[in-house]
């Protein structure tokens, strides 16, 4: 019990600052809104869904007693289910994504530190890729100056 009360000192403090720097991302967006910023809200996102999961069906598992009032919720879960089934496979997976995504910005900083003009453009014209339909890219691309590093 204490170690919950310890991890939920730290944590819930964390989501909450988390989110703060979300919400203000997207109320700056019109000054900020570079693909930095769009792949942190992309990480933000997987990251709560990985939270609030892990916290779902490994926290309050180990924390529940015999005497509680979960118990019978998670005295329950011994046969599986199709909801048992996604919350085993979200946590693999979400690990995952989590490593990829983090790789994803790490590539996105290093390319902006190396040539901030054209890999801005051209990271914003993929992102726009995945927002809208595939003929928006085509003259984005077109228009880009040629790499010369």
């Amino acid at each position: 019990m204490i170690s919950f009360l310890i991890s939920m000192l730290y944590s819930l403090p964390s989501v909450v600052i988390y989110t703060l720097t979300v919400i203000i991302i997207r109320y700056k967006w019109s000054t900020i809104g570079t693909s930095f910023y769009q792949f942190y809200i992309f990480e933000y996102a997987m990251n709560m869904l990985t939270y609030f999961n892990t916290l779902i069906s490994i926290r309050f598992p180990n924390l529940i007693g015999a005497d509680s009032r979960l118990r019978n919720f998670f005295a329950s879960q011994n046969e599986t289910t199709f909801e048992l089934q996604c919350q085993f496979f979200l946590q693999f997976h979400m690990a995952f994504v989590q490593y990829g995504t983090t790789t994803v910005v790490a590539i996105n900083r290093m390319t902006i530190i190396i040539n901030m003009e054209y890999f801005e453009k051209v990271e914003m014209a993929a992102l726009q890729l995945g927002m809208d339909d595939s003929n928006r890219l085509y003259p984005l691309l077109r228009n880009l100056p040629s790499v010369s590093l």
